[in-house]
């Protein structure tokens, strides 16, 4: 039958296609985090570590594909929590430059902060801090500082 679709990463890719007409300050750091934010949203219920679906694989190399497939960069944990976590041990990245780090590194520990911070701030912007229209705001060039 061949490989399945990985629905929500599919629509990480299109809401990277249809909003990359993002102000060029933040356009692609919102643009990828917002692809962050809806994958874990859209993954409520997705398969991660220790649940009976996990277990459930049998191959240990499969298992581990099933999961980096369809929980990067949150690893099946909550997204702000998971950017404490990596923090811990990372330290965090400045807003300002964690476009340049995710696209210095392929799938490094750096790579994987800076995405989670995109998802985070892209969350904390819609979800508490005024909704979609705080996040257009930012997104159309206002200055991430002052919202």
């Amino acid at each position: 039958m061949g490989d399945t679709v990985d629905i929500v990463a599919l629509y990480h890719l299109t809401t990277m296609l249809i909003a990359a007409s993002g102000h060029p300050r933040y356009g692609p750091m919102l643009t990828n985090g917002l692809g962050v934010y809806l994958e874990e949203w859209f993954r409520a219920d997705a398969t991660v570590p220790g649940s009976a679906e996990c277990q459930a694989i049998a191959d240990p190399d499969e298992r581990f594909r099933v999961l980096l497939q369809r929980s990067f960069p949150t690893m099946g944990r909550d997204i702000h929590i998971a950017t404490v976590e990596l923090a811990a041990s990372q330290g965090l990245i400045p807003l300002a430059e964690v476009e340049a780090v995710r696209t210095q590194r392929l799938f490094g520990p750096r790579t994987r902060m800076a995405l989670l911070q995109e998802g985070s701030f892209v969350r904390y912007l819609i979800e508490d801090q005024g909704g979609i229209e705080r996040f257009l705001r930012v997104y159309r060039g206002a200055a991430f500082e002052t919202v």
